[in-house]
């Protein structure tokens, strides 16, 4: 049954019809080369194959339903409708979905002073921290040399965030450890014995 048609979006003048039963799980294509080598294109609610020799296809109100149905060949090969949207494309090109922005995360704190250099490791960032900037719960705040900071929390309590004195205690002893040479010998020695004794 061979109709003449003329395609939506100017895709062709004439062509045929390839009529299907709108209630049926499958729509037969007469042509298995056909099938798996036309360009599929969406023309509304209906599907247009267009062969190798330009003729083009129209499956009509193919897309009209929610569950579209198989392309069958006479050989038995068949074309799954996910496949047939696929090889269609999109029904609304050129549209893309956009993420919704997302909220930021509730801050656990707030910086109330800053002495020296103060830094914040967030997602694998080092930022400097200033006052008035929030911390949050997955925050690490470090504070460099002889520097310190205040955090304030909701619930009215404060921290005061300094480097400890442990660690600067063993950069201290791993200072003079390297330290080689004969003063710095005798600046130990003195210190071990006290400055009385020689």
């Amino acid at each position: 049954m061979a109709h003449g048609f003329t395609v939506q979006g100017g895709l062709g003048a004439s062509g045929s019809v390839i009529p299907h039963d709108s209630s049926a799980h499958s729509v037969l294509v007469p042509d298995t080369e056909l099938l798996f080598t036309a360009q599929f294109h969406r023309a509304g609610p209906d599907l247009v194959l267009t062969g190798r020799d330009g003729q083009h296809h129209l499956i009509p109100d193919y897309f009209a339903s929610e569950h579209h149905p198989a392309l069958v060949a006479p050989s038995g090969a068949h074309l799954s409708p996910d496949t047939v949207d696929l090889l269609a494309g999109s029904p609304t090109p050129g549209h893309y979905a956009q993420a919704q922005p997302t909220a930021p995360p509730d801050s656990i704190g707030k910086i109330e002073k800053v002495v020296g250099d103060v830094t914040v490791v967030r997602n694998g960032v080092a930022v400097a921290l200033h006052v008035g900037d929030a911390v949050f719960k997955s925050d690490v705040v470090q504070t460099g040399a002889s520097a310190s900071c205040g955090i304030s929390f909701p619930d009215g309590t404060a921290r005061r965030h300094r480097q400890s004195r442990k660690s600067r205690r063993r950069r201290h002893r791993g200072a003079q450890r390297r330290c080689g040479r004969a003063s710095c010998r005798r600046r130990r020695l003195q210190k071990r014995r006290g400055p009385d004794r020689r």
